[in-house]
């Protein structure tokens, strides 16, 4: 069974604090500076795994076998908490997991389960007067510790902690003063190991679609002195 390791648990408890700092205001914003939200995601994560395919097809007791077809992706649940440090730049953490199963000749199904925590910082901006309530379209970079855990389907499973990279692209399109639809691509780079075979590629092309809610930036308070 997977496990929660202390690299996982850290992200985790920081992005307990970033939904904290959510305030639940009543007045929309037009500006995104301090602005937090939450953001829930699913959709779909494609790998064509070639270099894993190639290597499984090239070792001498797998040659001459007939290759079988590439697997076509997994689903993928992804959670976001994120704060914005001033109006362009956010940071968040999203907590994420993703599943696929490969069909190889002359052996049992296998399948892979990716999830971890990544630390992101976007660069957005709000553009006004695009859809009800506006536009924020983003850029962004990740990383964080993601563990991949390979499994032959009646045999015990191969897990390993390994630092993942990605850049994701992605809007949000406010429908209300607190809700939003938000889509977003990614491209993750982290592989995990596979008994006696090297490794699988745990990352790939992520495509999710979800809704996000979003927490206006407390007003600001004098200082007494």
């Amino acid at each position: 069974m997977p496990r929660l390791t202390p690299a996982l648990l850290s992200p985790l408890l920081l992005a307990s604090s970033l939904a904290l700092v959510a305030s639940p205001a009543l007045a929309q914003s037009t500006s995104l500076d301090g602005v937090s939200r939450i953001t829930v995601e699913a959709g779909w994560r494609r790998t064509t795994n070639r270099t894993f395919l190639d290597g499984y097809y090239a070792r001498p007791e797998h040659q001459g076998r007939q290759r079988a077809a590439s697997s076509p992706g997994g689903p993928l649940l992804a959670l976001t908490f994120a704060y914005a440090v001033n109006e362009y730049v956010e940071l968040g953490v999203d907590l994420f997991g993703a599943g696929e199963r490969l069909s190889l000749s002359g052996s049992p199904r296998l399948t892979t389960v990716t999830y971890g925590a990544l630390v992101g910082l976007r660069l957005q901006t709000l553009l006004e007067g695009v859809g009800p309530h506006g536009l924020i379209p983003w850029l962004g970079l990740l990383s964080g510790p993601t563990l991949v855990l390979s499994t032959f389907e009646g045999e015990p499973g191969t897990e390993g902690v390994k630092q993942a990279w990605g850049a994701s692209a992605g809007a949000s399109l406010r429908l209300s003063p607190r809700w939003a639809a938000t889509l977003e691509l990614r491209q993750v780079l982290v592989r995990g190991p596979v008994t006696g075979l090297g490794s699988v590629n745990g990352g790939g092309s992520w495509l999710g679609l979800g809704a996000t809610y979003s927490f206006d930036a407390e007003p600001s308070r004098p200082v007494n002195w």
